[in-house]
């Protein structure tokens, strides 16, 4: 039997119980990396029964898990230059300030705390720790 969105009652359960940006980034951290393929994508079904996910994985997991208790399911892409990946993030809001939930290789491009005035602001939060490789802002 389907429930609220079409998830079964096993996924609703947890669902539930990730009713703050918090307690959804945290599930987030307690996952396993998923190596993605560049032709792929897990669906927020495939990531709770998988257990992994990576950035673009988790932001629609989250964007799934903030619309299961009301929210606007939001994505924000930043798109990367000089042969670097892109970043994905759900966006939420407390208030009138932004945040934002993900998952990263690189612990400065992860969650952002509903402090940010503007979309660009939060945006503009992940520019210092955005490098390639051979450490070239991107």
């Amino acid at each position: 039997m389907r429930s609220k969105y079409g998830f079964n009652a096993q996924e609703s359960k947890l669902l539930q119980s990730l009713n703050t940006p918090k307690k959804i980034q945290q599930f987030i951290y307690s996952i396993s990396q998923h190596v993605c393929s560049m032709d792929s994508c897990y669906s927020p079904r495939v990531v709770m029964r998988e257990r992994e996910a990576d950035c673009i994985d988790s932001s629609l997991f989250a964007a799934a898990a903030l619309r299961f208790h009301g929210e606007e399911p939001l994505v924000m892409n930043l798109s990367a230059s000089y042969c670097d990946y892109g970043h994905c993030l759900a966006l939420f809001r407390e208030g009138k300030n932004w945040g934002a939930i993900t998952k990263s290789n690189y612990v400065w491009l992860e969650f952002r705390e509903p402090i940010y005035h503007n979309l660009r602001e939060l945006a503009l939060s992940y520019f210092e720790g955005y490098f390639n490789a051979n450490r070239r802002k991107t």
